[in-house]
């Protein structure tokens, strides 16, 4: 798909509401089809509140990010993307737990970089950064664990031939997670953005790819005709 074609359906996806992106996610959830179709809007609007809640706790015992990586000593890594193929995943960054966070300078760069030359996409660091973004996000994760937030638990109740499983929707972190970080820096457009922007200077086709599955969530949801 040409990059003209790409910033066009970025844009179109600028205005999405947040219950969009939490469909998208539960879907890439493994359990997601033991989740009855009645519970799926319920669970996305507690994670999505969740997550909001999370960041307006943050700014009141917070001045900032780096208040709260010196305060709990996470250290922030960098590392560089080698492949030079077509992947089906990448990694924009991710957290060990308790202390560490790794981004991917490579894909983090070339966002920059098609951003500084692309007027239509200044929007993705008119309120913060790359960077603080992807840290934002996977901070959430180091506060839900330390307080015990409500995408830790178990949400999911389902049966395995005579056995009742409990489970916990791992999903639900990530909505959370984009919530918190649309919350803490008042962004305009969902973190789950970057996927693309990062991701298509780099693999066209993948990032390409991307925009499709977010684009099949939106034509799923329309009423036939």
């Amino acid at each position: 798909m040409a990059a003209e074609s790409v910033i066009q359906q970025i844009l179109g996806l600028k205005g999405k509401d947040p219950q969009f992106f939490g469909r998208y996610l539960l879907k890439q959830d493994f359990l997601e089809h033991k989740i009855p179709a009645n519970e799926r809007a319920g669970l996305i609007k507690k994670a999505l509140d969740c997550g909001r809640a999370a960041a307006q706790t943050f700014q009141v015992d917070y001045q900032s990010i780096p208040q709260y990586l010196e305060e709990q000593q996470i250290a922030i890594h960098y590392f560089e993307e080698v492949s030079a193929v077509t992947k089906k995943d990448y990694t924009l960054a991710r957290i060990t737990l308790p202390d560490q966070v790794f981004l991917n300078r490579s894909l983090i760069d070339a966002g920059e970089a098609w951003i500084k030359a692309e007027t239509r996409l200044h929007f993705v660091t008119e309120q913060t950064s790359i960077e603080t973004i992807l840290i934002a996000h996977e901070l959430y994760h180091s506060i839900e664990t330390c307080k015990k937030l409500y995408t830790t638990q178990k949400h999911l109740t389902y049966r395995v031939g005579p056995f009742k499983k409990h489970a916990r929707l791992h999903s639900l972190s990530e909505i959370a997670a984009t919530a918190f970080v649309q919350e803490l820096y008042g962004l305009v457009f969902s973190p789950l953005l970057l996927n693309p922007v990062l991701i298509y200077p780099v693999d066209p086709p993948f990032g390409t790819e991307i925009l499709q599955q977010f684009f099949a969530e939106d034509v799923s949801r329309k009423p036939m005709d």
